[in-house]
């Protein structure tokens, strides 16, 4: 949930500072893979946002998770969200 929160925090305005682009936001969220972020999690987040799934890797957890996510469609009888936009 992490990696989210910072995705869609990046990219709104915030009274301190401009919102960032989407490639300013992918490059922030790389940057902090692997000390504020699970590394794992953000490249499965970049991945899933561009359009991709997610393989599970050995017994599922996270990345399996991940796989089952598709943008503008909630886990909850298929309804849609508004698109979050891509990284």
């Amino acid at each position: 949930m992490a990696a989210v929160s910072t995705y869609q925090a990046l990219l709104i305005d915030r009274p301190y500072r401009r919102r960032l682009t989407v490639d300013e936001a992918r490059a922030e969220l790389r940057r902090c893979a692997g000390t504020q972020l699970d590394p794992t999690v953000v490249e499965a987040l970049l991945h899933v946002v561009l359009g991709g799934t997610v393989e599970p890797s050995g017994g599922g957890g996270m990345a399996a998770a991940a796989s089952d996510v598709r943008p503008g469609v909630s886990a909850s009888a298929g309804e849609t969200r508004p698109e979050t936009p891509a990284l």
